[in-house]
């Protein structure tokens, strides 16, 4: 018997937030039909992912599939529901860090997984799923996440300069397609947002759940909205100070309370 594994890899910044709460709210529902491995559960190898994309040395590579290996040793290859995974930190870095400018190394990563679940079991069926946005959106919400949550310095003008040239969403999806052998679909956020279970209904639905289990899930409530403008400013504006790290940290985490309060209190 066959055992499908459907993986959602990414994109960061693509809906890929939004699928992870609506599965993890509703793993009770869910576990009759699919067997969820969320980004919580695979900390290893994601970081192995994430280390590849900086440095693309085979050591790093040979930790993906060391990772992957006991992730698919684990799996029990008689039961007949499918495996899906949600880890956009599978395709490695976001663009912007750590000097990144692009997916570049994700198809290597998709590959060495597939790889790795042959040689474990060639009864693994492996697929991808990729999440896409339209590239305006997309980059400005990149940039911000990369000024949250790192010292980039960069403003999003600069930012657009440095990585729309080089990444191409559905470009990269279709790389990993050719490279992986294996079934590769997509679709775009904008398309699939608005089902009342956000484009985890279209995962599942890939999955192969029916319309009637899925309108017995529990939608959730986006919780992830990005923060204005400028706010955004300011946290630039730190980033560029000479501050310390921790005081940087600290002075954001003061910034992103202050917006969530006063949102609060106007709801």
């Amino acid at each position: 018997m066959s055992c499908r594994v459907l993986v959602h890899a990414g994109f960061h910044k693509t809906g890929t937030s939004s699928v992870q709460r609506t599965l993890r709210r509703n793993n009770g529902r869910l576990s009759d039909h699919t067997r969820l491995f969320l980004k919580d559960d695979l900390t290893p190898l994601c970081e192995a992912a994430r280390a590849y994309s900086i440095r693309r040395d085979a050591l790093d590579l040979g930790l993906v599939t060391y990772e992957a290996a006991q992730l698919f040793e684990t799996l029990e290859l008689a039961d007949p529901r499918p495996v899906v995974i949600s880890a956009e930190d599978l395709s490695g870095h976001m663009p912007g860090r750590h000097g990144l400018r692009s997916y570049a190394a994700a198809p290597a990563i998709m590959a060495c997984l597939v790889d790795t679940a042959a040689a474990v079991s060639p009864d693994i069926q492996m697929e991808f799923w990729f999440t896409l946005r339209a590239s305006g959106p997309w980059l400005k919400s990149c940039h911000a996440q990369n000024v949250r949550a790192s010292r980039y310095r960069g403003d999003l003008a600069s930012y657009t300069a440095d990585i729309e040239p080089e990444t191409d969403l559905a470009a990269t999806a279709a790389v990993v397609a050719d490279q992986t052998g294996v079934p590769v679909s997509t679709d775009h956020i904008e398309e699939i947002g608005t089902d009342p279970l956000g484009p985890a209904a279209r995962l599942l639905t890939l999955a192969g759940l029916d319309h009637k289990t899925l309108d017995a899930l529990t939608p959730v409530r986006h919780s992830n909205p990005s923060l204005p403008d400028a706010i955004i400013a300011e946290m630039l504006a730190l980033n560029r100070s000479d501050q310390t790290d921790r005081e940087v940290h600290q002075a954001k985490l003061r910034l992103a309370r202050a917006h969530e309060t006063a949102k609060e209190t106007t709801e």
